[in-house]
């Protein structure tokens, strides 16, 4: 008790003024209380504003709004739609998106730039994770020499659809070598 203040009976009564203001029914009371006058009168209405008189501007179809609502659902693309770049629809559980998803699209531009193809065409059909014995990534060309470390990386298998032609890549984290040539 002795470390208690006291309060003043003005305070108090401040206290009692604010509760009695939130507390009231009616929007003009609150208005009134701070000191604002409520509007008198009713707003003027556009009698031309009729729901039922608006016509659409088009139509005849969709306008897109945003980027988004030009994506299209079943192909792979960097908004959404991730298991769309998988035949089967998701990778396999060891493997998350964020590793492999730039040499997906590095692979699958390689493609697209050797065979004139749309890239959205092709999707991984397999997938798995590989320690490559060397910098080649399985994939020596003659005449070169690579550092002997582990490098991580996938074997990935890629179909363009709707052909089906099979495709196999070999990758470290950022670098994507075809494992035959693509023809």
């Amino acid at each position: 008790m002795k470390n208690m203040k006291k309060v003043s009976p003005m305070s108090g009564l401040a206290i009692l003024a604010l509760a009695a203001v939130a507390c009231s029914s009616g929007e003009s009371d609150v208005a009134a209380s701070i000191g604002i006058e409520p509007p008198s009168g009713s707003l003027p209405v556009d009698s031309n504003l009729n729901p039922s008189t608006i016509e659409p501007t088009d139509p005849g179809g969709l306008t897109p709004i945003t980027i988004l609502d030009t994506v299209d659902l079943d192909k792979c693309n960097f908004i959404h739609a991730i298991n769309a770049c998988f035949t089967e629809g998701a990778l396999p559980d060891d493997i998350f998106p964020g590793e492999v998803m730039e040499v997906y699209y590095d692979a699958r531009d390689l493609l697209a730039e050797a065979l004139g193809v749309d890239p959205s065409s092709a999707k991984i059909t397999n997938i798995t994770r590989v320690d490559w014995p060397d910098a080649s990534l399985g994939v020596p060309e003659p005449g070169f020499s690579y550092i002997q470390v582990i490098t991580p990386g996938f074997k990935m298998a890629m179909e363009l659809e709707p052909e089906g032609t099979q495709y196999v890549f070999h990758t470290g984290t950022n670098r994507v070598v075809p494992a035959r040539p693509i023809q």
